[in-house]
């Protein structure tokens, strides 16, 4: 789907800073004109709870690869995109395939390994070759997720207007919209 630049918004980092969710989603939404478009991209957790799942390895990802994240749950993301008052109309669950993402990752790190510890040091070689090994393996087990979020900032109160079908993500054209909701007063 092609949205003129000003009009979209792009979450990030994968995994979210620790701040209020609903504060990370109203200024989000605030970045939207009416009619923009957000796609929140991110790991997830698999818990409803939030909890860990699998071996331990929150300190070292805290400590080593992302300082000061956490994984919510899909059901908070998408509580966070409702209350900054967008409306979310699509959601994708990456799962199988970035674990495979993550399995060719670290293959192609250990294949070009000595120009990655030229470049980062052995000891950044060896975080992310276990980080990426281990996410693998959290993705394959179903512990952690990837969840795109695909939503909208209404124009005039919900709901936003919006394609007709998620065609419109995958073929690149003029989607059709729908303009303003159906008309009650025709046959």
């Amino acid at each position: 789907m092609h949205v003129p630049t000003e009009t979209r918004a792009q979450a990030a980092p994968a995994r979210a800073r620790r701040q209020p969710a609903p504060c990370r989603g109203r200024r989000r939404a605030r970045l939207l004109r009416p009619g923009g478009v957000l796609l929140n991209h991110g790991l997830v957790t698999t818990d409803p709870d939030g909890k860990a799942h699998g071996p331990p390895g929150g300190e070292f990802i805290d400590r080593h690869v992302f300082q000061g994240g956490e994984l919510p749950h899909l059901s908070r993301v998408l509580q966070t995109v409702a209350l900054a008052g967008l409306e979310a109309v699509d959601i994708e669950d990456l799962r199988p395939h970035y674990a495979r993402t993550l399995q060719h990752w670290v293959r192609r790190l250990e294949a070009r390994s000595r120009e990655a510890i030229g470049i980062a040091g052995i000891e950044r070689y060896r975080i992310w070759r276990i980080y990426l090994a281990g996410m693998a393996f959290a993705f394959d087990r179903g512990w952690l997720s990837v969840a795109q979020v695909l939503a909208y900032k209404p124009t005039n109160g919900p709901p936003a207007i919006r394609p007709w079908t998620p065609e419109h993500q995958y073929v690149f054209g003029n989607p059709q919209f729908i303009a303003s909701g159906l008309n009650w007063t025709e046959d």
